[in-house]
């Protein structure tokens, strides 16, 4: 974690807990951090939802989002109410109907993962959401720039190319 020190950088530390229950190991986690001393540029995630209402009920819900890949019903309303400050969706989800929206609405950061498909790049940056998991940052940089160059046109010819133009709306 000393690598985020003094940078403008923000890590995000999945507690890998779904299989199996490490008891304490959000304290465990939370102490390595504060002893880093990176805590205001970290944030959490887990598939485990018990273990991010763990997060939330220790005081850092705010930093604290649920990972899923299932298409859920209002998702915005199940997370906000765990008391989380944000939504980990797998990028598919971004096909759910206002999603990003809602989710503004309801004070949750939309963290969207993994994205690694120019197409669906382009489709998160013209939903607008907070954070785009990928494992091509550079590419993902490229493609933000020229987002914010061009106000968006690169990437909606992008989905009209692609036929998905559909998928944002």
């Amino acid at each position: 974690m000393e690598f985020i020190q003094g940078k403008d950088l923000k890590l995000n530390i999945e507690l890998k807990n779904s299989n199996i229950f490490y008891h304490g190991m959000e304290e465990e986690v939370l102490a390595l951090v504060e002893k880093a001393g990176v805590l205001d540029q970290i944030r959490f995630s887990s598939f485990n939802h018990m273990s991010m209402t763990k997060m939330a009920a220790m005081g850092f819900g705010e930093i604290s989002g649920m990972l899923y890949s299932e298409i859920l019903c209002n998702p915005w309303v199940y997370v906000g109410g765990c008391g989380m400050g944000a939504i980990h969706p797998m990028f598919n989800n971004l096909q759910v109907p206002d999603l990003v929206k809602n989710c503004h609405e309801a004070g949750l950061k939309v963290n969207v993962w993994t994205i690694d498909e120019e197409v669906f790049l382009n489709s998160a940056l013209l939903l607008e959401v907070d954070v785009i998991m990928t494992n091509l940052p550079v590419k993902a940089i490229e493609l933000r720039n020229q987002y914010i160059k061009d106000g968006g046109l690169s990437a909606l010819q992008c989905l009209k190319e692609s036929g998905l133009l559909e998928l944002i709306g």
